[in-house]
């Protein structure tokens, strides 16, 4: 099996596979470490909270088990299922987003209707995706995520000084 990387070495975003299993101890190497002959998937505990399970992938992941489990499944139904999950939680936003004044989901604005945290990140995370998100405040955490010199979240130094305001 041979590594993917995409982008180039400054790039925070990378995709790598590998056979080695004294990698599974190295966490600052990935985010998720999934190992097929255990059919286990493991996220870091930094990455633990982007990688919770909420009630739309139980619900995507019933549908892959019970159709997994059926002798008569075929391809076509299955993709056509998840393609409706698909198409309704995009919806949902777009609905979410539409109650916004911007027009544009925000972390906090899904926080403060979804009681459930894990789900609100999840879906602010896809809103991201689909271009259905604003960064707002957030972006300063996200350019501090993806910062080399400082691995803790919050507001970009740049940020705290008051450049770029």
């Amino acid at each position: 099996m041979q590594p993917l990387v995409e982008g180039d070495e400054e790039d925070a975003g990378a995709v790598c596979s590998g056979t080695t299993e004294h990698l599974a101890h190295r966490a600052d190497l990935f985010d998720l470490w999934v190992d097929v002959d255990a059919a286990t998937v493991t996220p870091t505990a930094a990455a633990k909270e982007d990688f919770l399970l909420t009630s739309v992938h139980r619900d995507v992941a019933g549908l892959l088990s019970r159709a997994a489990a059926s002798p008569d499944a075929a391809d076509a139904p299955l993709v056509a299922e998840v393609e409706a999950k698909t198409r309704e939680l995009l919806n949902k936003l777009r609905t979410l987003a539409e109650q916004e004044d911007s027009g544009l989901l925000s972390r906090q604005a899904l926080y403060d209707q979804l009681p459930n945290r894990a789900l609100a990140r999840f879906l602010f995370n896809v809103a991201l995706a689909e271009g259905l998100a604003d960064l707002g405040a957030d972006a300063d955490d996200l350019v501090a995520c993806c910062d080399d010199d400082d691995d803790a979240p919050g507001p970009h130094p740049a940020a705290e000084e008051g450049e770029g305001e």
